[in-house]
């Protein structure tokens, strides 16, 4: 004997049934649901050549009976984003579900999980997250050779740090397309590492800045870890997701440095550091939607404020 269905309205295949909703548990929702999606990366001009033959495939009148028979209940197709939002607004509302049932499992964006699809519509230009502030802490070792010629000097220096900046941002943008439940998922950007290789031009002793003084200019290659990531709030678990990338840059900068005796000096230093626009969310298991929107653009500029302590060996 049947109790309910679960839907929030009656089953046409059999009217007589009430929704569990109107049987005492208000709200009750957990429809089972089919449909037909394309590989991520599928141009939206075959995405919906795709989706309205298939809309009128579903319209006609012995396509929708033989689904009643199979006890469906056929709806007419909506468009392409609209079917993006529902996927999206499913998953989170299913995430925190697992979640708080304390249910384990891989799921989509887990390792070793399925790469989730694309639905019939795109998401192509949105901007997820705005600007991330990234600020932090950077430490490490730097050394290089100077030369003097008169008073001036040009030399060659390298460094390596150690950082822990990081900045996150709700993904407020993609509320319009994918719905409200979207307003909970968090972008997050981390810089690990950070490793440069410059050349260096300065005057020493000059002006106002006395003989013990050093002005300079610095310029060339940088290297970084960037590690980028989102998870649903209060579902870290269970959806969160992590791609690291090593990005090339370059940078340019200026120091003011002084001599304090015995080889030892002391400087400060600005560096500016820019790494240009580059894909992420690019690698298995990411692609398409569902617990993550892939592949995304990031791009990330470092100024850099630091002081520190020099010894010259010779």
């Amino acid at each position: 004997m049947a109790l309910g269905v679960s839907s929030p309205t009656r089953w046409p295949a059999a009217p007589e049934i009430s929704p569990i909703a109107e049987a005492g548990v208000p709200g009750f929702d957990a429809v089972a649901w089919s449909m037909i999606v394309a590989p991520a990366n599928t141009p939206n001009a075959i995405v919906n050549k795709l989706h309205s033959a298939l809309r009128d495939i579903l319209e006609l009148p012995d396509v929708q009976q033989q689904l009643i028979n199979l006890g469906m209940t056929p709806v007419s197709s909506p468009p392409p984003e609209e079917l993006q939002r529902f996927i999206n607004s499913e998953i989170g509302r299913w995430s925190q579900v697992v979640h708080q049932a304390g249910i384990a499992g891989t799921g989509f964006g887990a390792p070793g999980a399925p790469v989730a699809p694309r639905a019939i519509g795109g998401l192509a230009g949105t901007s997820i997250a705005g600007d991330l502030n990234l600020s932090g802490f950077i430490g490490g070792f730097q050394g290089g050779c100077n030369y003097q010629m008169g008073a001036w000097v040009v030399g060659f220096e390298g460094d390596d740090m150690a950082t822990n900046k990081e900045g996150q941002n709700f993904e407020t943008g993609l509320v319009q397309s994918l719905g409200a439940g979207r307003a909970g998922w968090i972008s997050q950007t981390q810089e690990r590492w950070l490793v440069t290789a410059r050349g260096k031009l300065g005057l020493a002793g000059w002006g106002w800045f006395g003989d013990k003084s050093l002005v300079y200019v610095t310029g060339g290659a940088a290297w970084a870890k960037i590690d980028t990531s989102e998870f649903l709030v209060g579902a870290q678990t269970a959806t969160g997701i992590q791609q690291s990338d090593t990005r090339t840059g370059w940078t340019v900068g200026a120091g003011y440095e002084y001599a304090l005796g015995y080889g030892w000096s002391i400087k400060g230093e600005y560096l500016y550091v820019k790494f240009d626009d580059y894909q992420t969310f690019n690698i298995p298991t990411f692609g398409g939607t569902g617990f993550n929107i892939a592949p995304r653009n990031n791009k990330l500029n470092d100024n850099i404020f630091r002081a520190g302590m020099n010894y010259k060996f010779w």
